[in-house]
C-alpha cells in the first residue's frame, strides 16, 4: 500500500512538473513572439525612424488595423499609454499601446453586435456546461 501511495505521489508530481514546464515554454514562446510581432509593428509606425511612435504616426497605426476612433478618444488613449509624457509611444510603452487598442477593439466589437460583457460571460459559461 505505501509503495502504490508513493508511485502515485511520484507520477502526480511529475505530471504538475511537466504541466508546469509545458505552460512556461507555451507562455515564454508566445511573449517571444508577441514581442516579435509587436517590434515589427513599432518600425512600421515609427516611420522616422526616431524611436517613438508620433500621434499622427498613432492615428495611421488606427487607420492601418482598421480602427474607426474619433481624435478626441484617440488622443486619450496616446496619454495613457505615453507614460513617460514626451509625446512619443517608445517601444517599452508601446505593448500597452496595443492593450489599449486591443481593448476598445473589443469593445467595439461587443458593441456593434449590440453584446454586453456580461453576455459573453454567460456565453462561455455556457459553452462550458454543455462541452
Amino acid at each position: 500500500n505505501n509503495i502504490e501511495e508513493a508511485t502515485r505521489d511520484v507520477r502526480e508530481d511529475a505530471k504538475t512538473r511537466a504541466t508546469e514546464l509545458v505552460d512556461h515554454v507555451k507562455s515564454s514562446s508566445s511573449s517571444y513572439i508577441r514581442e516579435v510581432m509587436y517590434r515589427d509593428l513599432f518600425r512600421m509606425f515609427d516611420k522616422d525612424q526616431s524611436g517613438g511612435i508620433s500621434f499622427a504616426e498613432f492615428q495611421d497605426l488606427c487607420k492601418y488595423i482598421g480602427m474607426d476612433i474619433d481624435s478626441e478618444r484617440a488622443l486619450r488613449m496616446f496619454a495613457i499609454a505615453n507614460a513617460n509624457k514626451d509625446n512619443y509611444i517608445d517601444f517599452d510603452e508601446f505593448p500597452e499601446l496595443m492593450k489599449l487598442l486591443t481593448e476598445q477593439i473589443a469593445e467595439d466589437t461587443l458593441r456593434n453586435l449590440d453584446l454586453t460583457k456580461a453576455d459573453i460571460v454567460l456565453f462561455g459559461v455556457l459553452t462550458l456546461l454543455y462541452l
